[in-house]
Formats: C-alpha cells, structure tokens, sequence
C-alpha cells in the first residue's frame, strides 16, 4: 500500500484514524464550526469520503460559547481557533460493536478564562450518521483519548493549566464518564511545552504513549515513551522526538498531533497533522 500526501488537504487538523473491518475511518478537529468533526472513510488509506459528521444537530451540543478568539502572539503572528471542539479521538470496540468519539469543547464564558468541557458519543453504525448526544466527565484538560486493556477503559488527556501541560490518566465508565480510580499524572513529556495529544497504544507487552510537544508552530513534534505497566513510569525514546520539522526550511511544516492504527495485515501506520509553508495565514499551525 503507498500513500500519496496530504490523504485530507485543507482544513482537516488534530486527525485521529480508527478501523472497522476493511474501512478505515478518519475525524478530525472543527473549532467552533457546525457541523463539527467530520468523519472521513477510506478502503485504501488514499481515497477518502466525507460520510457525515459526528456533531451534527443544534440539540446535541451547543457552540454558542465556542467563539474564535484572535491570539496576538510574541513574534507578531496571531492565533485563531482558540475555542471549540479540540483534538478529537475515534476508537472502535468489536467486543461492544460500537464506536466512540472522545473530544473537548472549549468554552469561552463571559468574563472567564477558557472552559475545556469533555464529552464522549457514541455510535452503533458509524455509516448512519447517527451520534449519541455527548455523556460528559469530569477533567481538567483537553485532548482526551480512550484505551481498552483487559476489559477496561482508560481515559488519558493533556492536563492543564499550560505551559507545562502533563498527561493524566484514569480508569472510566464510558456509558456515564464516571471515573472508577484516581486520575494520574503518568508523563510531563521530554521538556517541550503544552505536552498533549496523546494516545496509548500495546504492543509486544509495552505500553506506548505517544504525544505532541513544543506548540502547535514550527516547533510541534512527536515524542514516546512506554512502561510495562499501563500506569507507568515511562521511559523516553532515547532519540526522541520521533518527528518534528522544527530547525528545517522543510515546505511542509508544524507536523506533529499523531495517531498510530494498524491494517489487517497488522502493518502500523501513523496520520498527523501539517501545513504548507506558503507565507499564508494558518489555524493553530494547522
């Protein structure tokens, strides 16, 4: 299989990638756009169809509070999409049938700093178009993601405030967001700023956690570690980051926001999130 870059151009940031059978299906992040999270199928991992999208009626969820914000930042640029639905996660259970999407929506309040409200949907024909209204759990942070082990849940997320963001993780209940153990600060990432973004991933009895560091610029980057225990200590790659177009007059740039998926064949693949260095204005380094 060859895959020919970008799978997705334009507006398609923060991508996550679960499989269902043969088909993969992509999601990614929307702001304060409605319909928000778009879903994307693929037989092939090249050809992509927008199918629906996840948030798709008013009543389901409200982005009245999920403005745009523009951000002047120290070298002159300024950041947009500051508010709205953030870094969504889709994963599929074939125990349960159903699949699940995991996101933050960032509020904006009247007179208050920014409020990450996290929900989860769910879906039992994701070609239906047919998205549960969000069940909501409590954490303080954006980016969350799930994993099953041994018959259990686990959420993790990108805990604020930042900077120095850490990633937290916690046993749940998906069905109501209740947490069913103790929220964990499992990783602060490898010195880069706003560690976020991550996902959990097994193989060859390790725990993988692979996250995004550095910003959403030309610093962004990719960085892992794992444990033998899903609760840690991990341990950094020695030759992190993993990837990064940071120090580079590379054309494409700001890569990073990765999710890992495997194929049927169990060939490991990663999509992430880039920009074409064009001297345009961007979302977010998206």
């Amino acid at each position: 299989m060859t895959t020919i870059n970008p799978i997705i151009p334009g507006f398609a940031p923060d991508p996550s990638v679960t499989r269902v059978g043969d088909t993969f299906f992509l999601v990614n992040s929307t702001f304060h756009l409605f319909p928000g999270l778009p879903i994307y199928a693929s037989k092939d991992l090249v050809n992509w169809t927008l199918i629906g999208n996840a948030i798709n009626r008013q009543s389901q969820l409200s982005l009245r509070l999920s403005d745009t914000k523009l951000e002047p930042q120290d070298d002159g640029t300024v950041m947009l999409a500051t508010g709205g639905l953030f870094a969504p996660t889709i994963r599929h259970d074939p125990k349960s049938g159903k699949t699940y999407i995991i996101n933050t929506n960032v509020l904006h309040p009247e007179n208050a700093g920014d409020k990450p409200e996290n929900f989860i949907i769910e879906t039992d024909d994701i070609w239906s178009d047919n998205w549960s209204d969000p069940v909501y759990f409590d954490f303080d942070g954006i980016d969350p993601s799930i994993f099953w082990d041994e018959d259990k849940a686990y959420i993790c997320g990108s805990h604020g405030p930042g900077p120095m963001t850490t990633i937290s993780l916690f046993e749940a209940d998906l069905s109501t967001g209740k947490k069913l153990s103790e929220e964990k600060i499992v990783w602060k990432g490898t010195g880069g700023i706003y560690p976020e973004g991550p996902h959990i991933y097994k193989k060859d009895g390790f725990y993988y956690l692979l996250i995004s560091e550095g910003g959403t610029f030309k610093d962004h980057m990719l960085t892992i570690a794992r444990s033998t225990s899903i609760w840690g200590p991990y341990e950094a790659y020695e030759n992190n980051p993993i990837l990064t177009a940071a120090g580079t007059d590379n054309y494409v740039h700001c890569t990073g926001h990765c999710d890992m998926f495997q194929d049927k064949d169990d060939n490991w693949w990663g999509v992430c999130l880039a920009m074409r260095m064009r001297g345009s204005r961007f979302h977010m380094g998206r």
